[in-house]
């Protein structure tokens, strides 16, 4: 009997880890997508900038939709600092803007 408990917990803690493995976007990953995407832009405008902070993250799962719907705070090499919130889908083992 204590045996089998043993396994239960085992499995019930391997699937909890699971699910906060695919909890949304970290940090790093979101400074990464959205440095591409904010350095694309601000060199469009001919204003080049790179992310170099994402801070205040709070994702959600969007409903109807995939992926994960992220508030954040970002901040550039250039002191400019704001607040936004884009879409995050998983793809295979990589994460993308939508």
């Amino acid at each position: 009997m204590l045996r089998l408990l043993s396994i239960v917990a085992i499995a019930a803690f391997s699937l909890s880890l699971t699910g906060c493995m695919d909890s949304g976007p970290n940090a790093e990953d979101i400074q990464v997508l959205w440095g591409k995407r904010f350095g694309e832009a601000s060199r469009f405008l001919g204003r080049q900038q790179q992310v170099i902070d994402v801070s205040n993250i709070n994702c959600s799962e969007t409903e109807g939709k995939p992926g994960y719907l992220c508030q954040f705070d970002f901040a550039t090499d250039k002191g400019f600092k704001n607040s936004t919130e884009a879409r995050f889908v998983k793809q295979g083992d990589n994460w993308s803007i939508n």
